[in-house]
């Protein structure tokens, strides 16, 4: 037999990829999200009927009767990290289990702890508890029907099953009491509590623990503790409660002082007997396993409705239970929160989640850093985290509820999980020549390990090879390109592994260029990952690479046996470049052991260096102040509340002043900040250091929180190049609800600095979706998109609305089908900026015959609402259809896609349009802020990185699933860029206006022009592979801003087999100059004699090569020729010759004027400097005269009568024929003369 549920029997569903899988891909119209098919995965709806979207959907059957469900829900309140374990309650699949510590009171556990105690498969934490103190809950715990603890007296609230394996939400109540010789008793009102009602006894066993037994009471002399026996016999009598051990079938009970219980039992002597029984109220119930919970969320199907009280109404990490309506579904839930990708949930959105998951009953447990959910995987021994515990770390609770096997597994292979051992959605990858290491792991019916077993290996193409390593590991070899099945078999069972091989190598990446190790008892993980040409990523493990040290000894580099390497120092501090090969592809990465603080400067320097502030949109002013040691620190005083957009003041020292030094290449700043405040809150803080090649870099971090000293950190990013210098402390906001005033202190600025390295070379990455100068001119469909002017109204002529108007002339004069403005057109975005925008846009746009769409960018919401944009250019998003090729916009204006929630919907449904519509074959998304930024700071990326995963999620399964094409469309960064990532192109539009950012590349202004052919957008009717170029759908030309063109000329004539780069530069904007490189579009065309391209490929007549890529001329044989660079459409040629230069006769001309009569005569003398006779021809304006052998020495010469009064400027020509070495040689020579 051949069953599916190899790779973790796992279903993995994203963005559109998981509507097909679950409910179709359909055609929706443009309406409101709630019109969207819910989703439903086993009966469960995960999208909230429709309203909401959803990505990252995974399914996994656990065990029996037991799933669990992953996904990420967004809507209009936020994201949501959502995990359910659902389970049919049965005595052939699971069965609910009561979970906890060894003890009720003590240190609590974790819940993996509590889980593996029980052998569950899988768990959630349950009650709230008696944090840093007893740690005991303040619920009932009943197991195998036994009660281990009752509830505090505010806690009945229970979640349980019942003996015949119904679910259940019940009240529990306790009921017993203590009856003594004379037949008088005591109540029994809690067993093993942290809180007591004080009307009867609270009873302990051992189960409690080593806690005091005085933790319900104000101190152990508040109370009375009477112990009995196992045989009910009383022990001792004590005025004191106290603590430790209680011995099995000893049971302690504790009375508060002042009682009539306490009176009783202070009435007894030991030998007294005392017989104690004690049970829920209700037996009816039946309960066989219980825990306190808190909360009811639904009764019978409706919201139960528990108030606005700050614990109903505030977001946080939550978990939740609960049954259907025949008691025989059970739902376990957790919810993320307290972090950036996910808020946390209030009571009503808890409520609702339940319901539509097909709860009947539900009731919350204790959330927040508690919540937490264990599975354990088919084919793992042990249950691992399925949610992010808030606390970054499990957090040790009181206890909890969980799934057990209902029968024992047989032990007998059922199923092969087959697994790749590298991490990653990738995994099943490879490239040509490498491996990928797959470990086998045999299941029984109950997806339990079975031992032992030995797998034999199959695969089902040419384009893999699979060998067996061991009993359950195998590697598989790469081939040619495209999908394979491995299988792994033992007996009559087998299990699958699809590979996917992609295109050759192309280049390797590591998750880590700089990896710096604390001490001898750090360690760090490595990842490298692989790229294709058309952006194709996949794990690289180690048994492919080949590692080398610039100094040995450092560090010792293992295999992780996760894909990856596993790094620890073997020196307590040095430094070391490791190199990391794969044949031609390498990558570099710096690995540092130890690390300090080293101060970076003495704040007295804040006199000496005459500090100043700078800013905008505030006052501000700088003086030395009080530091936090009494010395000196940079005080400054600052008024934000004087405009809404952002407000900046940079304390720095005097004009002039290159900045501070900062030691070593440290990763991290710190600095000591305090602030003050008249109004608002203290604002955010940033600072600025300049880099080895003195571009400003800018590091944002937090607010000083209230009005103490504090250390705050600023990264460094990877990639930096080293040295830098503290530039600026600085102080700025962007909320325009937050508008402060007050003061802020900076001192002792330090640098953590690890052991010097040499850093990486990163080798630089083109990607061929921008083309040559010219080659969108022809397309069927062509595109302009301009962006970040960036004017205000106020300055109507400035150089950033010139250049916005320059760009758009150009555009108009390149006739585009559409054009998109993508973003940041205005500065400020007040309604003045906006009449700007419309009156330039009006002049230039004029009487055009094309379409245009304004796309916001953060800048359309820099000073004011979004409501000024959409007042003067209408929607935040559009779609729009031309030719074949659907066009989407979106607003990223606040820095992610989520704040304007319904354009989400909009593009998943425009999505899901495209892809069934026939007379679709591409979208371009386009909108201004990308989704990765390419440079190293990432600081202009979507801030909200699920939004990023989201909508890359969907523009990757809108490609794979439909077939067609799709891009994406960018600016905000400030460069010029592009990228392809799974075979889909990635386009930054640098700014139009605005300088540029510094960077390596890309750093200058133009615009953008796309070339579609809609023809080729539909790959796959076109009988493509996933993995195939499709360049022919998309291009992207960068139309580069261009005054004046330099190239530096060759020497007049060159050597066959000399090489010189022509190193051409532009002129922009008056002041720039720029080296013409990638991304920019240029176009190198020759003379017949020059070949455009590699000297490999030049024809055998060639007389040179020109590399248009490195601007590399090679002379290849004698002869000469021309060499032009065009960049939007301005032009520079270059001319040159190979070879030794052509001999010339040594013959020398002079040409005079004179009158004669009235009349103009030219004269002209041409002497014979050779040692043989020449043949000379005298050549004007007026006539000519040949002249045969002239002798060594002599001259000819003549006087022609022009026949005019008065003359004009001009020249004589002298060409002189006459042998040099045997060969014929002529020569050509010219005089001028003036007018007379």
């Amino acid at each position: 037999m051949t069953k599916q549920l190899s790779q973790r029997s796992r279903l993995v569903m994203s963005g559109i990829a998981g509507w097909a899988l679950t409910a179709g891909l359909v055609s929706l119209a443009a309406v409101p999200a709630h019109a969207a098919e819910p989703i439903t995965i086993d009966g469960m709806n995960i999208d909230s009927g429709g309203t909401a979207v959803v990505n990252d959907i995974e399914r996994e059957a656990i065990a029996p009767g037991l799933i669990h469900v992953s996904y990420d829900r967004l809507d209009a309140g936020g994201w949501q990290q959502i995990d359910v374990l659902q389970a049919e309650l049965s005595e052939e699949t699971v069965k609910m289990k009561y979970l906890s510590p060894e003890t009720v009171a003590g240190n609590g556990g974790t819940v993996t702890e509590m889980v593996e105690r029980e052998n569950a498969v899988a768990g959630v934490n349950l009650d709230r508890f008696d944090i840093n103190n007893s740690w005991a809950a303040a619920g009932w715990g009943i197991a195998d029907g036994e009660i281990v603890k009752s509830g505090n007296p505010d806690a009945t609230a229970s979640v349980g099953v019942t003996s015949d394996g119904l679910g259940a939400l019940v009240d529990l109540v306790l009921e017993g009491s203590v009856t003594f010789d004379d037949d008088t008793t005591v109540s029994i009102t809690g067993i093993n509590v942290y809180a007591m009602d004080t009307s009867g006894v609270a009873l302990y066993n051992s189960q409690w623990g080593e806690f005091s037994r005085a933790r319900a009471l104000a101190t152990p002399d508040a109370g009375v503790e009477v112990q009995i026996g196992a045989d009910g016999v009383v022990t001792a009598v004590a005025e004191t409660v106290g603590a430790g051990a209680i011995a099995d079938g000893t049971q302690v009970l504790v009375a508060a002082d002042g009682t009539a219980a306490a009176a009783r039992l202070l009435q007894l002597q030991a030998g007294d007997s005392a017989e104690i029984a004690y049970g829920v109220r209700d037996d009816a119930l039946d309960i066989e396993e219980a825990g306190g919970a808190w909360h009811r969320l639904l009764t019978d199907g409706e919201v139960v409705d528990n108030g606005q009280g700050g614990h109903f109404t505030t977001e946080n990490p939550r978990t939740m239970i609960g049954f259907d309506d025949d008691r025989r579904t059970a739902y376990f839930v957790v919810a993320g929160g307290r972090s950036s990708t996910a808020d946390g949930m209030v009571f009503s959105e808890m409520s609702a989640l339940m319901r539509d998951l097909g709860a009947e009953d539900a009731i919350s447990a204790d959330g927040g850093g508690s919540s937490q959910m264990n599975a354990r995987l088919p084919g793992d021994s042990a249950t691992s985290i399925m949610n992010s515990p808030s606390d970054g770390y499990e957090r040790r609770d009181a206890n909890g509820l969980g799934f057990t096997l209902a029968q024992a597994g047989s032990g007998q292979l059922d199923d092969i999980i087959v697994d790749a051992d590298a991490t990653g959605d990738d995994a099943h990858r490879v490239f040509p020549g490498l491996h990928r290491e797959l470990t086998a792991t045999g299941v029984d019916e109950t997806l339990s390990t079975v031992d032992g077993g030995t797998f034999s290996w199959t695969d089902d193409a040419e384009t893999v090879a699979v060998e067996a390593v061991d009993g359950n590991h195998a590697r598989v070899l790469g081939g040619a390109e495209g999908p394979a099945t491995v299988t792994a078999t033992s007996g009559a069972v087998a299990s699958e592994f699809e590979v996917t091989v992609l295109n050759e190598l192309e280049r390797l990446t590591a998750s880590d260029s700089v990896l710096s190790l604390t001490g001898l008892d750090d360690s760090a993980n490595l990842h490298l990952t692989g790229h294709d040409v058309e952006g194709f990523e996949a794990p690289v493990e180690p048994v492919d690479v080949t590692v080398t040290a610039s100094r040995e000894g450092v560090v010792n580099i293992t295999d992780a046996g996760d894909g990856g390497f596993l790094l620890t120092p073997a020196v307590a501090s040095g430094g070391v470049t490791l190199t990391f090969a794969v044949g031609d592809a390498s990558v570099q990465v710096a690995v540092t052991v130890g690390i300090e603080e080293r101060l970076i400067i003495n704040m007295d320097e804040v006199v000496s260096d005459a500090w100043r502030v700078t800013g905008a949109r505030a006052t501000y002013s700088v003086a030395a102040g009080e530091g936090r040691d009494g010395g000196t620190a940079a005080r400054l005083t600052y008024d934000f509340t004087q405009s809404t957009a952002t407000r900046t003041a940079n304390t720095r020292p005097a004009v002039g002043h290159p900045g501070y030094e900062i030691p070593g290449q440290p990763g991290m700043l710190k600095v000591w900040v305090k602030g003050s405040t008249t109004s608002g809150a203290n604002a955010m803080t940033y600072l600025a250091y300049s880099d080895a090649t003195g571009a400003f870099k800018y590091v944002y971090s937090s607010a000083p929180q209230g009005t103490e000293w504090q250390q705050i950190s600023y990264p460094i990013p990877a990639g930096t190049a080293y040295p830098i210098r503290l530039q600026m402390l600085s102080a700025y906001e962007t909320s325009a609800a937050n508008l402060p005033a007050g003061d802020m202190w900076f001192d002792d600025p330090v640098a953590e600095v690890a052991p010097e390295v040499e850093l990486p070379v990163a080798g630089s990455v083109t990607d061929d979706t921008i083309v040559a100068d010219g080659q969108t001119d022809a397309d069927p469909l062509r595109v302009a998109v301009m962006s970040d002017a960036q004017f205000v109204a106020r300055d109507p002529e400035s150089g950033q609305a010139q250049g916005a108007r320059e760009a758009l002339r150009e555009v108009v004069a390149a006739k585009p089908d559409v054009l998109y403005i993508n973003g940041d057109l205005v500065d400020e975005a007040s309604p003045e900026d906006f009449v700007l925008a419309k009156r330039i846009l009006d002049e230039e746009l004029a009487n055009v015959d094309f379409p245009w769409t304004y796309v916001p960018g953060n800048h359309e919401v820099m000073g004011g609402a979004i409501e000024n944009f959409e007042s003067a250019f209408g929607d935040t998003y559009t779609s729009r259809d031309i030719d074949g090729t659907r066009f989407i916009t979106l607003n990223t204006a606040n820095g992610n896609l989520s704040s304007d929630y319904a354009q989400l919907p909009f593009l998943r449904d425009r999505l899901e349009e495209a892809a069934s519509d026939e007379s679709l074959t591409g979208v371009v998304v386009l909108q201004h802020m990308p989704i990765d930024d390419p440079l190293v700071t990432k600081a202009s990326q979507l801030t909200d990185r699920q939004d990023a995963g989201l909508e890359q999620d969907w523009m990757e399964d809108f490609r794979s699933e439909s077939g067609k094409s799709i891009a994406m469309v960018n600016s905000h960064v400030g460069v010029f860029h592009s990228a392809t990532s799974d075979n889909i192109p990635y386009v930054i539009n640098g700014n139009s206006g605005k300088d540029p950012a510094a960077s390596e590349f890309g750093s200058f202004t133009g615009w953008t022009m796309l070339g579609i052919d809609p023809a080729s957008g539909d790959w796959r009717n076109d009988g493509k592979t996933l993995a195939d170029d499709n360049s022919a759908w998309f291009a992207a030309e960068v139309q580069t801003r261009v005054e004046s063109i330099s190239v530096t000329p060759p020497e007049s004539f060159l050597e066959a087999g000399e090489e010189v780069t022509l190193d051409p530069t532009l002129l922009q904007d008056d002041t720039r100059r720029v080296a013409v490189a990638w991304p920019m579009s240029y176009a190198w065309t020759g003379s017949s004699s020059v070949h455009i391209g590699a000297v490999a490929d030049a024809p055998a007549d060639a007389i040179a090569a020109l590399d248009p890529r490195t601007h590399r001329l090679t002379a290849l044989r004698n002869g000469s020729g021309d060499a032009t660079l065009t960049i939007n459409g301005v032009s520079e040629t270059v001319s040159f010759s190979v070879g030794a230069p052509a001999p010339e006769l040594d013959v020398t001309a002079s040409v005079a004027t004179r009158t004669l009569a009235g009349k103009q005569y030219v004269s002209v003398i041409a002497t014979n400097n050779e040692t043989t006779p020449v043949d000379i021809t005298i050549d004007t304006a007026y006539g000519s005269k040949k002249f045969t052998a002239v002798q060594p020495g002599k001259s000819a010469s003549v006087s022609i009568n022009s026949r005019l009064t008065t003359l004009p400027a001009g020249e004589a020509t002298v060409t002189s024929t006459g042998v040099i070495d045997g060969e014929s040689v002529t020569t050509v020579t010219t005089a001028s003369y003036p007018a007379s």
